[in-house]
């Protein structure tokens, strides 16, 4: 869950021996874990790393953008270029033409038929 809090929080000043960080989901952040994120740190740089989150609605520098929300950015601009790449393959438009067919995205539960 360390990794978690890290992965949605996105750092926007240091100040001394003090990190910054904006979280995107209030839910993530627990003492404990801040307490854990900042021993890692804190080992890895050789310097007592003190961490002060806020979230994301409250912060300023809001916008800067969490390593969660740019991957879940890119994920569905991906699947957004599949979805346009399927509807506009000419084999998959002919099978829609002749058996009156649809594409779903089964993975959102879109199955069509509840199937």
């Amino acid at each position: 869950m360390v990794r978690q809090l890290a992965f949605h929080s996105k750092p926007v000043k240091v100040d001394g021996d003090c990190v910054h960080l904006v979280l995107d989901n209030a839910p993530m952040f627990h003492e404990e874990r801040a307490a854990s994120l900042a021993g890692c740190l804190s080992r890895m740089t050789g310097v007592a790393v003190r961490l002060e989150f806020k979230v994301a609605e409250e912060a300023e520098g809001a916008d800067a953008v969490t390593p969660a929300q740019s991957q879940s950015e890119q994920a569905d601009n991906a699947a957004a270029e599949v979805r346009r790449s399927v509807d506009n393959d000419d084999h998959v438009r002919a099978i829609k033409e002749r058996f009156g067919a649809s594409v779903v995205d089964v993975r959102n539960g879109d199955g069509g038929d509840g199937v």
